[in-house]
């Protein structure tokens, strides 16, 4: 590396250094930016794991009073989180398959 006394030299390498580490600092600030945004959409996505968690423990609790079919619809959705295929409607009866699953005319 050879070293130069031209002030002209000395100065244009200044500006690029000095120029990098703007662009570094800008490039820092959308970072820290992005961060916030992630950490609030992250606390927001907890706050609604725990809402739902609650309601689906609270009707784990009641489950064992409620009767049939009502019983076997709470728990096939706890489960599975769908209910079961049931065309025949021997599992909910004919009545909720015919409400949920056909269309009407």
């Amino acid at each position: 590396m050879t070293k130069t006394n031209n002030p002209k030299v000395i100065k244009s390498k200044n500006q690029n250094y000095s120029s990098s580490i703007q662009e570094w600092v800008e490039m820092g600030q959308v970072w820290k930016e992005h961060l916030e945004e992630l950490e609030k959409e992250n606390e927001d996505l907890k706050s609604s794991k725990e809402w739902y968690a609650s309601r689906c423990q609270l009707l784990q609790k009641v489950q064992k009073y409620m009767r049939d079919p009502e019983r076997t619809i709470v728990c096939d959705i706890l489960a599975n989180n769908s209910l079961l295929f049931d065309p025949s409607g021997k599992r909910y009866g004919q009545d909720l398959w015919k409400l949920i699953y056909q269309k009407n005319d």
